[in-house]
């Protein structure tokens, strides 16, 4: 029996670390890189090694994967799990596709994706339910905005060889999404943001929570289409407007969105995996795109479970294994949930209270009824893959003894 191609995950973190242990269970030989060690690093199922930082140090970060791979007998199957990595990827990718298989889209595609201004431009061009967007210059000018509006970098991500590229990412961070309910609040936000404000991008705000949040996580294959489609709902993200996933669950959607995806792809070119976000309006139950995401997401460790492997029929497809026609989530809505519990039970527990959400407020058994499912994926901890567990209760402790003496942002920690 021939050894299977090995995978190489860039990217350690949560994203990174569902698709350590989703290869490795399939007992694809894994490698994972990053510049620093994360909650990956440490997964049974990886052999880490570190790796330049291609926020910084793209050049050099492209010829270490480029040597790596030349050491291999055959061609690993490269996936990038975020933006930082994806861009340093697709912008190498004639060239890094000589020693390796990259799962990830073309630069030109690519850059539309992560540019939020370009993208927003292009979705209503084509006709696409984007909500409106502006530049700051624009958004001061315009006449018929609709407070309040989200303002986010127009990259948040991107590779480089720029030095100073590590500042604008951690100012991007520590900005990175403001709800802004006025003009007022809105040039209060640019004046403390005021060496960096012509870099972010203001978005229409589609009223509610983040529970009213889709997910489409697809693969798309080399002549971009989709051949796997998992779709799920956030049940609570922080923080709670617009926040990353700390529960989500197997959902439906229409099938006139599913379509909308598949076009989209066509349209685009995308190939490799990405998350298609959507928001549900909370009075015509209209779905508005709000971003497409290349690469992995933060829960995609829930498909498995779904009956569609996101991350193993990209594997082999890309190694060359007949796979269906398509494969879609076959669960019914909440049978399967994913839970971040070391972030989701402090949330409930006395974060939303706090952050003037009280609806979201609960004991820690009303918490455990909320998560209650037949089949609960957590993302830090499983029986078979300890060290993680471990790792993120441990960085847990540390963030909060920060936090404690006011040396850490305690909106997302």
């Amino acid at each position: 029996m021939m050894d299977k191609q090995k995978a190489y995950i860039l990217g350690c973190d949560y994203i990174g670390l569902a698709m350590i242990q989703e290869l490795g269970r399939h007992s694809i030989p894994v490698r994972s890189f990053d510049n620093e060690f994360d909650i990956g690093s440490c997964s049974r199922y990886g052999e880490f090694a570190f790796c330049p930082d291609p926020a910084v140090s793209e050049s050099d970060f492209i010829d270490f994967l480029i040597n790596q791979c030349r050491l291999e007998d055959e061609k690993p199957i490269i996936f990038p799990v975020t933006d930082l990595w994806s861009s340093a990827l697709a912008k190498h990718k004639d060239q890094i596709s000589k020693v390796a298989i990259p799962c990830v889209a073309d630069w030109e595609t690519l850059l539309l994706l992560i540019d939020k201004r370009e993208f927003s431009k292009w979705g209503m061009k084509e006709g696409f339910p984007v909500p409106r967007g502006w530049s700051f210059d624009e958004i001061l000018s315009a006449k018929d905005v609709d407070y309040p509006v989200m303002a986010k970098p127009i990259t948040h991500r991107k590779s480089s060889d720029d030095p100073d590229n590590v500042q604008e990412i951690k100012e991007a961070d520590k900005f990175r999404i403001r709800l802004l309910s006025s003009k007022e609040e809105l040039l209060q936000y640019a004046k403390s943001f005021n060496n960096f404000v012509s870099r972010f991008f203001f978005q229409e705000y589609v009223p509610g929570l983040s529970n009213l949040m889709y997910s489409v996580g697809v693969y798309a294959d080399q002549s971009s289409k989709v051949r796997a489609v998992f779709t799920g709902r956030k049940v609570r993200g922080y923080p709670a407007e617009y926040g990353d996933c700390m529960v989500g669950q197997v959902d439906q959607i229409e099938e006139s969105v599913i379509d909308m995806v598949a076009e989209i792809c066509r349209k685009i070119k995308l190939t490799g995996m990405g998350e298609f976000e959507f928001k549900s309006h909370p009075e015509t139950e209209k779905k508005y795109l709000i971003e497409i995401n290349p690469g992995g997401w933060t829960w995609i460790n829930i498909s498995p479970f779904c009956d569609v492997s996101v991350p193993f029929i990209a594997y082999q497809d890309l190694c060359g294994v007949p796979i269906p026609e398509i494969t879609r989530t076959t669960k019914s809505p909440g049978e399967v949930k994913h839970v971040r519990i070391l972030y989701d039970l402090p949330n409930c527990l006395y974060k939303y209270k706090k952050d003037g959400h009280p609806e979201w407020s609960m004991g820690i058994f009303q918490w455990l009824e909320s998560i209650q499912a037949k089949r609960i994926i957590f993302a830090e901890f499983t029986w078979d893959d300890l060290k993680p567990f471990l790792f993120a209760v441990i960085v847990k402790i540390k963030t909060f003894f920060k936090i404690r003496f006011g040396k850490e942002d305690n909106q997302i920690a």
